[in-house]
């Protein structure tokens, strides 16, 4: 059964990866090959490759009814992996002795 659509609850388009591409690719490279395979993109950011990496990745948002059509190996050149965005948050370490927060401290 097909739900009806609730004005101002819409759902926002998955984040995808695309990595692997030159580091000549720029964001107007890959949305013109998007657009050349009949792909709508609603967003796409250039990432900077980690330190020692020769390669460029970018993130993109495409409308759900694209979506199956970016996994589509033959719309890309051999090597270029397309994968969900997963944000990876670096991890802080506190080397100080006394965590507790500022103004908290005891004498």
């Amino acid at each position: 059964m097909i739900q009806p659509k609730t004005p101002g609850l819409e759902v926002w388009p998955r984040k995808q990866c695309v990595n692997r591409l030159e580091l000549e690719t720029t964001v107007e490279d890959v949305k013109a090959h998007l657009s050349a395979n009949e792909v709508s993109v609603i967003s796409c950011f250039e990432l900077n490759p980690p330190i020692g990496q020769q390669r460029k990745f970018a993130t993109m948002r495409i409308p759900d009814a694209h979506f199956k059509k970016i996994y589509d190996a033959s719309i890309w050149p051999m090597g270029v992996i397309v994968r969900p965005w997963s944000f990876k948050s670096s991890t802080h370490v506190d080397n100080q002795s006394n965590n507790t927060p500022s103004g908290n401290s005891s004498s």
